[in-house]
This record gives structure tokens, sequence and C-alpha cells, in this order.
């Protein structure tokens, strides 16, 4: 069973809409970080790439339309 934790979405930057990209990275980050064999400056480059070359429009779409329904922005 999945911790509460586990279940949350993905808490936005401050004053930033949660995107669709930001839970695809929430999901994935922990296996592409473990295949992953450069530096860790270089890692945001990588998830991006990743997401941009491999993920299909329809998960893309998938995702965006997740964040809207979640429409989670923090202002502090």
């Amino acid at each position: 069973m999945m911790s509460t934790k586990e279940n949350e979405a993905p808490k936005a930057a401050q004053g930033k809409k949660l995107t669709g990209f930001d839970i695809w990275k929430k999901e994935n980050e922990a296996d592409l970080r473990s295949q992953f064999e450069g530096d860790d400056s270089e890692f945001a480059t990588h998830i991006v790439t990743h997401f941009r070359k491999n993920v299909t429009k329809e998960d893309k779409q998938r995702y965006k339309e997740m964040a809207d329904s979640q429409s989670l922005v923090i202002d502090l």
C-alpha cells in the first residue's frame, strides 16, 4: 500500500502553477536518475531532453490535463 506522501501531488514552486512536466518528473525521476551516468549538474538537462524526445504527445497531454485539474499554486 502506498503511503499518503507517495499519493500526494508534487508541490509547485512558490507562485508557480504545477505543470504536466512537474508531475511526469515526480513519477520518473528516480528511474531516470538511476540510469543517468553524468554529473548531477547535468541531470536537469538530461531529464528535460528525455521528456521532450521520448514522451509521446498523448502522454504529455495526459500529464497536462492532470496538472490543470489539480490547479495547485503556492503563494507564500
